[in-house]
């Protein structure tokens, strides 16, 4: 993925949430397990990343904490 389109997957997240308070909800779940996308970034062995979402474990747990 490119850093644009991590941008917009962060904001998509967002915007779901967003719908979600709307229609009443009091929460939503990150799903980030089972091979979904945010443990791809998260796991060293699937995260071969070269920039500022890969690497060391701080770096790979940036898009987790981005859509939080």
């Amino acid at each position: 993925m490119t850093l644009e389109e991590i941008q917009a997957v962060v904001a998509s997240f967002g915007q779901a949430a967003a719908r979600a308070r709307e229609a009443g909800f009091d929460a939503v779940e990150v799903h980030g397990a089972h091979g979904y996308l945010v443990m791809q970034f998260l796991s060293a062995l699937s995260n071969l990343r070269q920039d500022e979402y890969g690497g060391s474990a701080g770096n790979r747990a940036r898009f987790a904490i981005e859509v939080l």
